[in-house]
């Protein structure tokens, strides 16, 4: 056989492949990027920001949440129950702000959002306002554009076949628990113990680190990330209500922030936001974070920031009735109660 006809043969298995193998990711369609699963169940991808495009372009509702962690014990048919809507979970571990505009962007597109809870989490708007938490290639572009040019890194990808589209097949035919349930989907409130124990051992660990990179921390920073990501979507969507809520980081969160540094900084831009949208009509800011008889209280706690689904509860009961709302004439006493707090805060072991 000639080299010629050998290399013919080996293009012609390896398209045919490479179709068959795309053809099977289209038609499982594991993250739902072209159609919602209606006849079989698809698997639970735990890396949300490659399910949540797919959840977002093709789920039906009328509101969203989008966070990071602090948000992914919230239960959506309690939502639903309490605030009278229908709403989807978007949340995304560690979601940096640009993450979190990305994933903003298209829900909006679809013009189905009416409502979003925003988890206003300080962190997310560190460092670059393009920031990636994984870093560089980490987000799958592809899934959030409106384009099927680029969905051949979806379709055509073995990635997608082994590690999402077999296990999608599994879940129908092996009855595998890792099914696709979307009221539980991110949360992991069953699999931690919250304790004092558990958030002070934390504690413990974090002043063992090495300090943070305070520069990245600084309020001109924070703001800036905020002005670019988060603010167009509130100028530009008067049609949709904004729920902003600051999520209740136990009180040695903040004394870690303090001791680090740059405590002034995260009040400033906490205060920032609310001086910046108090304009709007269609935005509410919540804060949590100087609600003592929950920061206070470490068996709320796994770890210094995260708390328990009964937390998230008690935001939602919160966002229903007004309690906890930011106005002109008490925002500045959070913040105030909050330093007076972080200074006076004793641990008692």
């Amino acid at each position: 056989m000639s080299k010629k006809n050998w290399l013919i043969i080996v293009a012609s298995i390896s398209l045919t492949l490479l179709l068959f193998v795309g053809a099977l990711n289209y038609i499982i369609d594991p993250l739902q990027h072209y159609r919602k699963a209606t006849w079989y169940k698809t698997c639970f991808c735990e890396d949300a920001r490659y399910l949540n495009p797919g959840l977002a372009k093709n789920f039906e509702y009328d509101s969203i949440i989008i966070g990071t962690s602090m948000s992914d014990n919230f239960v959506p048919s309690y939502i639903d129950k309490k605030l009278k809507v229908r709403v989807l979970k978007l949340s995304m571990q560690g979601a940096s702000a640009y993450e979190e505009n990305r994933m903003m962007d298209t829900a909006i597109h679809t013009g189905k959002v009416r409502n979003i809870i925003f988890g206003l989490d300080v962190f997310s708007f560190i460092g670059d306002p393009k920031r990636l938490y994984y870093g560089e290639g980490s987000m799958p572009f592809h899934l959030y554009d409106e384009s099927y040019l680029n969905d051949y890194k979806y379709l055509f990808n073995f990635d997608t076949l082994m590690n999402q589209s077999r296990h999608s097949l599994a879940a129908n035919f092996f009855n595998r628990k890792d099914k696709l349930e979307i009221d539980v989907a991110y949360n992991w409130n069953k699999y931690f113990t919250f304790s004092k124990e558990n958030a002070v051992k934390d504690w413990r660990k974090m002043n063992i680190m090495k300090k943070r990179d305070v520069e990245k921390y600084r309020f001109a920073v924070l703001r800036k990330s905020f002005d670019q990501n988060i603010m167009p979507h509130i100028k530009n969507n008067p049609q949709i209500k904004f729920s902003i809520f600051y999520p209740p980081y136990s009180i040695l969160t903040w004394v870690d922030i303090s001791e680090k540094g740059f405590l002034e900084d995260a009040l400033y831009f906490n205060n920032y936001v609310f001086e910046a949208t108090r304009q709007f009509k269609n935005v509410k800011i919540f804060n949590f974070q100087d609600a003592s008889n929950i920061t206070h209280n470490l068996d709320n706690y796994k770890d210094v920031n995260h708390y328990s689904q009964a937390i998230n509860e008690f935001i939602i009961d919160s966002i229903a009735k007004d309690a906890y709302l930011m106005t002109d004439e008490n925002a500045e006493v959070h913040f105030k109660r909050l330093r007076e707090q972080i200074k006076g805060y004793e641990l008692n072991l």
